[in-house]
């Protein structure tokens, strides 16, 4: 991502330096250094803000996944007796919101500081065949070693949110991340069945070590604190430039892409996901944490990325 590209607002903090696009509330580029102090963007990002409006090339970089993050079987959802049909998107799913998802929409910037900066969506009743209209504001701020994103949302109408972050993150900058390690907070893991819609029940399930040539693009449910901010959720390691990524959230599932479908102008398996969110198919499933926003309530969704390096290479 070109520094002198004028849609990207910058920000920074001594050793971190974060690009935020108005176009999906996107990160484009996050400057961490290794080891040996060496900064790298450890996202995948296209050259130019202009090549995130290509769907061929955008696979949901970095963009602010809503109004409801993974998937939605059937596009339709019961809410207070009345059926919402949504616009699918992936087979006979809603996937991320559909085809007018957040994360393909200008957002509008309200705010921007040499460390901070703050982006607003209106997202009126019916986008998609979601009801209500939702204001949500989102901020990216820095500070020396971490990454903050925040946001907010209210509705005027009973509605369903599930917001994520979707960067794709590689620790070494490029290449497989076969290499890298992982550890998720989670003893369990959504089960899926045919297209990726959970079944309802829980599988016993650790992320702990290698990545290697494990596939992934699953829903696992973090334990106790992670949940609630207080723990790690995840920690990514990179064996080579020593850098090390900490993940806090407030929410209760952390997606775990490894990016096996990624096309070009990347290849599979060049980053994984760390999507921290609520449960997919929350509105089919009343077992699970509810997605169910009404008038008067504040949601409210954040995911904390810290990052160190480690002193010594992994044999």
């Amino acid at each position: 991502m070109s520094t002198t590209d004028d849609e990207v607002r910058w920000i920074e903090a001594a050793d971190i330096r974060v690009g935020v696009i108005p176009f999906g509330a996107s990160l484009v580029a996050v400057e961490v250094p290794d080891r040996s102090g060496v900064p790298c963007n450890v996202i995948l990002s296209l050259p130019t803000a202009v090549d995130y409006r290509d769907r061929r090339l955008n696979h949901h970089l970095g963009a602010t996944v809503g109004r409801f993050a993974n998937r939605i079987a059937g596009a339709s959802f019961d809410l207070d007796g009345v059926t919402h049909r949504l616009v699918a998107s992936e087979g006979d799913n809603t996937l991320h919101g559909g085809p007018a998802a957040w994360g393909r929409r200008d957002w509008t910037p309200t705010d921007h500081t040499a460390d901070s900066v703050a982006l607003r969506l209106v997202d009126p009743d019916g986008t998609g065949g979601f009801p209500g209209t939702v204001d949500a504001e989102l901020v990216y701020r820095v500070e020396p070693g971490i990454l903050h994103i925040d946001a907010r949302a209210v509705t005027d109408a009973p509605t369903v949110l599930n917001m994520a972050n979707h960067a794709y993150w590689n620790l070494a900058g490029t290449g497989p991340i076969d290499g890298q390690e992982l550890a998720v907070a989670a003893g369990e893991r959504l089960e899926v069945g045919t297209g990726l819609i959970p079944t309802g029940e829980l599988v016993p399930t650790r992320i702990s070590g290698l990545l290697g040539h494990s596939h992934w693009d699953d829903a696992l449910v973090l334990e106790g604190g992670a949940a609630r901010g207080e723990v790690a959720a995840a920690e990514l390691r990179d064996r080579g430039s020593g850098r090390v990524m900490t993940v806090y959230t407030n929410q209760p599932a952390l997606q775990v892409y490894t990016a096996d479908g990624l096309g070009p102008p990347f290849g599979p398996r060049w980053a994984v996901c760390l999507e921290a969110q609520g449960f997919p198919d929350a509105p089919h499933h009343p077992e699970f944490p509810s997605a169910v926003v009404r008038p008067g309530e504040h949601y409210h969704w954040w995911v904390r990325h810290e990052f160190t390096t480690a002193d010594e290479q992994r044999s």
